[in-house]
């Protein structure tokens, strides 16, 4: 499941010091700083790769539009620090890259906003505690943008959202090998929230209610090695998941208040993830989806199926829902799940007179469980369609411990 360099979170951020002491400094003609980058580039076409000169620059505001071929970077990786409402705006453009730098406490709304932009880059940069309101982005991509990548960044005490991909045709994308920690609850950065709802770490989709347009798109989203530790937000969702057809896999969450929510959308797959000491982990409504090859441990609750307010329905979806629609036709299979309170699944929470649809033809199959509150009875037995096949009880003699231990990855920033 895990592959890379053999040690801890600790270990890589030193690492990152180490590298940034003995990191070159650039010299030569395609040196420039932030306020002269965009004179720079239209003056300079032969250019290619260009070098942010080191310093700090506050409140600097970069819109690059219909570039091609081009990578922007720190002069010394880490050295070249944002502050305040500082942000960068690119649009129309393919094959850029952005690199190594410190974004430290700006506020914006959007930090770095990508919009119809293919073929892109955002790597080993970091974003240190920045700021702005509960549904402000650190990186939004929209308009169109495609077969991006997001990583090897660390996103460290953000009081907003992470990373957004918006609904109008942002496809193909990835976001691998970042760490996400330290983010506190949007209560306590945003008391004037009402709902407290908002600060996902990634979300997808960032859709109000599901319509016929997203029902026929089909994202391909990438979300795949990332680590997630001690993020609070609005204490539900980490990765929150509006649209079709994306892949979760290969990612660590340890102490966290939230996990995986699929909550618009439909033919997820979330495999190969591991959830150690969290509050929840994976929750889904909608349909098609696969839940497979993941490690549950020590947490509160495992994978939820909630009850529903609405069909899947044609009128349903045509009339713009905002709700929760019913969980079909999931399979969960070869799971590991090992729950504080032994109940592997929590089935048709928030039952009521307003959502009295059940889960429906659900397969259950090959995981290892570790079951003691026989109230999972009473749960299971209200499914209706479910098939149980081959599913044991887990036994921690069987290398589990040693399987859980996020020894063998390398994420975040390289300096």
């Amino acid at each position: 499941m895990w592959s890379g360099m053999n040690c801890n979170l600790k270990s890589i951020l030193w690492m990152g010091v180490i590298l940034n002491i003995f990191s070159p400094k650039i010299q030569g003609q395609n040196v420039t700083t932030f306020e002269k980058l965009q004179t720079f580039i239209y003056q300079n076409p032969e250019v290619k790769t260009i070098y942010i000169k080191n310093g700090v620059y506050h409140d600097v505001n970069i819109a690059l539009f219909r570039l091609e071929g081009i990578i922007i970077q720190a002069e010394e990786a880490g050295k070249v620090i944002l502050q305040g409402k500082s942000n960068i705006n690119i649009r129309n453009s393919r094959n850029i890259v952005l690199s190594g730098f410190h974004f430290q406490k700006t506020w914006s709304q959007y930090l770095i906003k990508l919009e119809k932009v293919s073929n892109s880059v955002i790597k080993e940069c970091f974003f240190d505690h920045c700021e702005g309101n509960a549904y402000s982005r650190i990186i939004g991509l929209q308009g169109g943008s495609t077969h991006n990548k997001i990583l090897n960044n660390t996103f460290d005490g953000i009081h907003t959202m992470g990373i957004t991909i918006s609904r109008d045709g942002n496809y193909y994308n990835t976001i691998s090998k970042n760490i996400f920690l330290n983010i506190p609850r949007v209560k306590v950065v945003h008391p004037e929230s009402k709902d407290g709802n908002g600060m996902e770490t990634i979300s997808i989709g960032t859709v109000p209610f599901w319509d016929e347009d997203m029902e026929k798109r089909e994202f391909n989203t990438t979300v795949s090695y990332n680590y997630f530790e001690n993020i609070e937000g609005d204490m539900n969702e980490i990765i929150c998941v509006k649209a079709n057809k994306n892949f979760i896999e290969n990612n660590y969450f340890t102490k966290n208040k939230g996990g995986i929510s699929l909550r618009y959308g439909n033919n997820n797959v979330v495999n190969n993830n591991i959830f150690v000491e969290n509050s929840q982990n994976i929750i889904v409504w909608g349909k098609g989806h696969q839940i497979s090859n993941n490690i549950i441990y020590n947490d509160e609750i495992g994978i939820q199926l909630p009850s529903s307010q609405f069909k899947n329905t044609r009128k349903n979806i045509k009339n713009n829902k905002a709700g929760f629609f019913q969980i079909e036709n999931i399979v969960i299979k070869d799971n590991v799940i090992f729950t504080l309170d032994g109940n592997p699944f929590f089935v048709g929470r928030h039952y009521s007179k307003d959502r009295e649809l059940l889960p429906t033809n659900i397969l259950i199959k090959n995981n290892q469980l570790k079951i003691e509150n026989k109230e999972i009875n009473q749960h299971i037995s209200n499914l209706r369609d479910a098939k149980f096949e081959n599913n044991s009880t887990i036994h921690i003699g069987d290398n589990l411990e040693e399987k859980i231990k996020p020894n063998k990855y390398y994420y975040g920033k390289s300096w």
